[in-house]
């Protein structure tokens, strides 16, 4: 998330960016948003009970997911909030790792990042914003429909039959 506030620098004034959690780098992030003169654009909320998460993320524009694949953990995840973000109708700005980018990319729900310099993301995120919510909709409602637990647990059942 430094990147995303060195990113914030770069977007038009009426961007703000909100940051949902409780994580080690938060205190760190604040600092780093007073220092950078952004304090009033960005905003941080505790960690949410999931519903009240999503009603912060129904109000967005762009979910961001900027994990960088410095180990496998982190190159081969797949955040929960990527679905969140598909689930409420966002377009995505996403890190270059393998698991995201493969439903970002297949399903054209936004921009992969080619890296994490702040230029780059800001570039991504004025993509998104120029093309709009709209412009994703469709993409969103079929890749939501496609990546739910419904149609998931009907995998899990398939293998579980085979050992039971």
């Amino acid at each position: 998330m430094e990147e995303a506030l060195e990113a914030l620098k770069l977007l038009p004034a009426n961007v703000i960016l909100l940051i949902v959690g409780n994580g080690d780098a938060v205190p760190d992030l604040v600092q780093q948003a007073n220092d950078m003169g952004l304090s009033g654009r960005v905003i941080f909320k505790p960690k949410q009970p999931y519903h009240e998460m999503l009603q912060y993320t129904l109000s967005a524009d762009c979910g961001l997911s900027l994990d960088k694949p410095l180990s496998p953990n982190y190159k081969f995840s797949l955040p929960n909030k990527v679905f969140d973000y598909i689930k409420c109708g966002l377009p995505l700005v996403v890190s270059d790792v393998v698991e995201v980018q493969k439903v970002v990319r297949r399903y054209d729900l936004g921009e992969v990042i080619v890296d994490h310099q702040p230029q780059s993301i800001a570039n991504s995120v004025l993509e998104v914003m120029k093309k709009s919510k709209h412009f994703y909709k469709e993409q969103l409602l079929k890749a939501a429909a496609e990546n739910n637990w419904e149609m998931e647990q009907e995998v899990w059942k398939q293998i579980f039959r085979k050992y039971l």
